[in-house]
C-alpha cells in the first residue's frame, strides 16, 4: 500500500474549525481510496524564535510547542481550545514536530508522495515557500489537491510571490486548485492551464460528517452565527433574521478575537466549549446559519440550511473570502446569499437543494475522479 502525506494547515495561528476540518477531510478521503495516509505537522519558526533552542526529542518538542501556543498564539487551557486539541489528537494522523526543510525532507523519505492540501497555502498573504514542497526526493510523486488564495497581483511584491508560486508548478507532477479565480490567473499571467475542484470537505456527504459531530447541543430551535471576522457589526442584521423568522435564540461561538466586543442578550448566546464536533452539530442542527466563513456556507450546503452570507468586517483579505465563497455558490447554482443590510432580505428567496444537491454531487464525482488519477498514475 502506499504511502501519502498531507501538507496543509490544521493549527495555523489561531484556531480555525473550517481549517482543521478540510484537513482530517483530505486525510479521509485518501485513506477511503486505500492508501496510507498521515498530516507533515510544521510550524514555520517565527523571527523571534531562538530555533537553536529548540528541542530534538519528541517529548520535549511537544512540550516546547504547547508552551510556545500557550505564550505567544492562544490559552491552550481554554474549554474549546482543550476541545480543538482533542479533535486533533484522536483524529489525525500526524508526522513528528518540524520546524524546516530538512526535518520535512527526513518525514519524506518515508513517502511515496506528498500531497499539498487545501485552505489559503498559496495566497501571498501568508505564502511560505514550503508549500512548493523542496524537501519532496525525485522519487516522490509532488501533488497540490485544491490548494488555494492564488489571485491577482496588486503591487511588485505580490507579483513576486506570484512568479515564484507559478515556476514552482513546474515541478509537481500534479495541480488542481479550489478557486476559479486561481485557474484565470494562472492562466492569464502565466499561460498554465489548472483545473479547480473541491475544496476537501465537499467531497464527503452529510451523512458522512453526521458521524463526526456531536450530539445536538440544544432542543431550542436557533439561528447559528459564525463570523471570522468582527461580530459586532452583523448584530442588527442578525436580529433581523430571527425576528423575522420567529426564533429567540442566536448562537454563536466565543472566539479569541472576534468576540471581544460582543455582549450576550436576551437573543444572542456565547458558547465557550465549541470544538470541531461541537461545530458541526451547531450547523446540523441550526434552523439558519449566518456567516462570513467559507467552511461554514460548504457544511450549510452539505445539510442543506438556509444561510446567509455577510460582509466580513476588518479583515485583511476580505477578497479572498468572496472570490472563494462566490466559486462554490457558483458551481452549485446558488444564487446571491449576501446581506449587507436589512432590505436585502426582502430579495432572498428560500434555497431549492434538489438542484444544488445534484450539481454538488457532479462536481464531487470530478473532483474525485482527477485525485484518483493522479494518485494512480505510475502506481502500476
Amino acid at each position: 500500500m502506499k504511502n501519502i502525506g498531507i501538507l496543509t494547515w490544521y493549527y495555523k495561528g489561531l484556531a480555525n474549525f473550517g481549517q482543521t476540518l478540510q484537513c482530517f477531510a483530505l486525510q479521509e478521503t485518501i485513506k477511503q481510496m486505500g492508501y496510507n495516509v498521515s498530516v507533515f505537522r510544521y510550524r514555520k519558526p517565527e523571527i523571534f524564535e531562538n530555533v537553536a533552542s529548540i528541542p530534538q526529542a519528541p517529548e520535549e518538542r511537544f512540550k516546547y510547542e504547547s508552551f510556545f501556543r500557550d505564550m505567544y498564539i492562544e490559552d491552550q487551557g481554554k474549554p474549546d481550545i482543550r476541545k480543538y486539541l482533542d479533535f486533533i489528537d484522536r483524529r489525525l494522523v500526524q508526522s513528528e514536530q518540524c520546524y524546516n526543510s530538512d526535518e520535512l525532507r527526513n518525514v519524506a523519505k518515508k513517502m511515496d508522495a506528498v500531497m499539498l492540501g487545501a485552505d489559503q497555502l498559496w495566497n501571498y498573504f501568508w505564502y511560505d515557500p514550503i508549500t512548493l514542497l523542496p524537501f519532496a526526493g525525485d522519487n516522490t510523486k509532488k501533488i497540490a489537491y485544491a490548494t488555494g488564495g492564488i489571485l491577482a497581483p496588486q503591487n511588485r511584491k505580490q507579483k513576486q510571490v506570484l512568479d515564484e508560486i507559478a515556476a514552482g508548478i513546474g515541478n509537481f507532477d500534479a495541480v488542481s486548485v479550489r478557486e476559479e479565480e486561481s485557474s484565470r490567473v494562472l492562466k492569464e499571467y502565466y499561460n498554465i492551464d489548472i483545473p479547480n475542484v473541491l475544496d476537501p470537505v465537499l467531497l464527503h456527504t452529510g451523512t458522512f460528517w453526521n458521524k463526526i459531530c456531536s450530539e445536538r447541543v440544544t432542543d431550542e430551535k436557533y439561528i447559528f452565527f459564525y463570523s471570522l471576522g468582527r461580530q459586532q457589526p452583523h448584530k442588527h442584521i442578525v436580529r433581523e433574521i430571527a425576528k423575522r423568522k420567529g426564533i429567540t435564540k442566536v448562537l454563536y461561538p466565543r472566539m479569541t478575537i472576534t468576540s471581544k466586543d460582543f455582549n450576550d442578550d436576551e437573543l444572542f448566546c456565547g458558547m465557550d466549549d465549541v470544538g470541531p464536533e461541537e461545530f458541526l452539530s451547531l450547523i446540523r442542527y441550526a434552523d439558519c446559519v449566518v456567516t462570513d466563513s467559507f467552511h461554514a456556507l460548504c457544511f450549510s450546503v452539505l445539510w442543506e440550511k438556509q444561510f446567509y452570507m455577510l460582509k466580513r468586517a476588518d479583515y485583511e483579505i476580505e477578497d479572498t473570502a468572496h472570490f472563494r465563497i462566490e466559486n462554490i455558490m457558483s458551481k452549485v447554482e446558488i444564487s446571491d446569499r449576501y446581506i449587507y443590510s436589512k432590505s436585502d432580505l426582502e430579495n432572498k428567496d428560500d434555497i431549492d437543494y434538489i438542484s444544488v444537491a445534484k450539481n454538488l454531487d457532479n462536481q464531487r464525482k470530478r473532483s474525485f475522479e482527477w485525485l484518483k488519477t493522479v494518485l494512480e498514475i505510475g502506481d502500476e
